[in-house]
């Protein structure tokens, strides 16, 4: 069993298919990013979570991690007209 909750996520790099166990924080934030939800109200969700120090410092982990293992492949930003 598992220690805790969390889940799997999985992605393809080219054409390899990766797998990842990820715990409750990375799996609320990605589901957050699904749901539409921007970085900011993710930054701000972990701040109210963890802490300003710890939560920033997570956020910040977080988006190099995805970003260096291919999971975000590009950036789209809003704007309201």
């Amino acid at each position: 069993m598992l220690d805790q909750t969390g889940g799997l996520i999985t992605w393809r790099r080219e054409f390899t298919c990766q797998l990842k166990h990820i715990d409750a924080i990375e799996y609320a934030a990605l589901l957050s990013l699904h749901d539409g939800q921007g970085f900011a109200a993710l930054c701000d969700a972990l701040v109210e979570h963890l802490g300003e120090e710890a939560g920033v410092n997570r956020a910040g982990a977080l988006l190099a991690e995805w970003i260096g293992a291919g999971i975000i492949t590009g950036i789209a930003s809003r704007h309201e007209a």
